[in-house]
């Protein structure tokens, strides 16, 4: 497992997506209410809407991915395909909240359309495991999500790193452009070298039996 490189692609593609959410989960209430001057959770369902709507998204996007495969497109097509709505355009949509300064509105949508069009991650990074092998898709998802955990002090960390000089639109800049960035980056990495086959060493347990 740990000499496959699919499987090393799949972590750079599941650390980019969690760069990304934590990002937005942990910086970005604090962000709205301190720099933009909009306190979300002053106002009632809507600092819910990001993360309802990556999960109704999330459902849809996988009845998407299930009509796919019964039109017979391929595993890989679907897989990289979708990575353009769970990491590219969510990037792009990162990148570009401080560029939009202090317009609450158009941050909060740029923030719900982020998390809403990431829901498609059922459909690559979340899905992955299985394509590459399924008798070990558990242990994998365990790995992964151990690796793409660290995210969650990493991203503050690094944010703190640059808002400790003042908690300002240009000090916030390049928090949500490294974001993106790694939305984007890790992405583009997928799309290039990621695979769906399935590995020689998901077969050594069943060889093994046999």
């Amino acid at each position: 497992m740990f000499t496959s490189m699919p499987f090393w692609i799949l972590n750079i593609l599941h650390f980019g997506n969690l760069w990304g959410l934590y990002l937005q989960i942990t910086n970005a209430p604090k962000y709205i209410a301190e720099v933009v001057g909009f306190n979300l959770r002053d106002s009632g369902g809507l600092a819910a809407m990001p993360h309802l709507t990556r999960m109704f998204m999330g459902l849809a996007y996988g009845n998407i991915g299930d009509f796919c495969k019964k039109k017979g497109l391929p595993t890989k097509f679907i897989r990289k395909f979708f990575v353009i709505f769970s990491h590219i355009i969510p990037g792009i949509l990162l990148i570009g909240i401080p560029f939009v300064e202090c317009q609450p509105t158009i941050v909060v949508a740029l923030l719900i359309t982020s998390m809403g069009v990431n829901g498609a991650a059922v459909l690559t990074n979340l899905q992955n495991p299985q394509d590459l092998a399924p008798n070990f898709a558990g242990s994998i998802f365990g790995i992964i999500s151990f690796i793409g955990g660290t995210t969650g002090f990493i991203v503050p960390a690094i944010t703190g790193a640059f808002i400790n000089h003042g908690n300002t639109i240009a000090n916030w800049t390049w928090a949500w452009i490294i974001g993106g960035c790694m939305y984007i980056g890790s992405g583009l990495i997928f799309i290039l070298f990621g695979s769906t086959k399935q590995q020689e060493w998901n077969k050594k347990k069943e060889d093994d039996d046999a």
